[in-house]
């Protein structure tokens, strides 16, 4: 079975970009792989501490009874 994908485009300045391409060129594989990978590591960091897995389960809890969780970063939907 086929892991759920989301897409999604992430801004960065064009030397974090560089320096991605790269370190990706380096280990032989492919920047947006190299991209998740380190973004995967970051937040398996944070989750193994306490507090903020605690926080993550709250804001998770939060969003499956269809409450607010709070603040999100995401762009305002434009009025039509």
């Amino acid at each position: 079975m086929k892991a759920q994908t989301i897409q999604h485009s992430v801004r960065m300045p064009r030397e974090l970009y560089e320096d991605a391409v790269d370190v990706a060129a380096v280990f032989g594989m492919n920047v947006n792989r190299l991209i998740l990978e380190a973004l995967r590591g970051y937040l398996g960091g944070q989750l193994e501490r306490e507090v903020v897995r605690n926080a993550v389960d709250r804001v998770r809890e939060a969003r499956k009874k269809g409450l607010d969780p709070g603040p999100v970063n995401r762009r305002p939907r434009a009025s039509t």
